[in-house]
């Protein structure tokens, strides 16, 4: 049986290892591993939710302002040192956004490990409004959401001659 190239705290072996060399090889690649997955899974990401910066999600009152706040405290607890921050929404919700900073409901620059969870939601927007506008970052995330407008910002219908 041949086995790829293992590091111990003893040596390098190759092709052909020893049955209680490769054990502890096994023994401590596995530890490594799981201690990896852990360090992963514990690390401090701090959850922002949209309700508690007064966002409705009732489909009528403008949560342009509240989702404005939610976002600027989220980019202010990401920091430059890319905290990982999740800005989450209620499931199933409609929120309406009637204003926003800059035509864009979420203008994010130069942010790192920031995540948008809609938990289904639906964002219904202005028709002069934008949702995303996302530069010069990293291990960006948006999810769970459907974006719409109200009223549609195009007209359809036939072409008469």
């Amino acid at each position: 049986m041949r086995f790829p190239t293992f590091v111990t705290n003893r040596r390098i072996k190759r092709n052909g290892l020893a049955g209680d060399v490769l054990f502890l090889s096994a023994l401590v690649l596995s530890s490594t591993f799981y201690a990896d997955r852990e360090v992963r899974a514990s690390a401090p990401q701090k959850v922002f939710l949209a309700a508690s910066f007064g966002a409705k999600g009732d489909g009528v009152a403008d949560d342009g302002p509240a989702i404005r706040a939610l976002l600027d405290a989220a980019l202010d607890a990401n920091g430059a040192n890319g905290v990982p921050v999740t800005l989450r929404f209620g499931a199933g919700r409609t929120y309406f956004v009637k204003t926003a900073q800059d035509r864009y409901v979420f203008s994010i620059h130069g942010r790192n490990n920031l995540n948008i969870d809609g938990a289904g939601a639906t964002f219904l927007l202005d028709p002069y409004l934008r949702f995303l506008h996302l530069a010069d970052s990293r291990n960006v995330t948006v999810r769970n959401l459907t974006v719409d407008y109200s009223p549609l910002p195009f007209v359809e219908g036939p072409v008469l001659k």
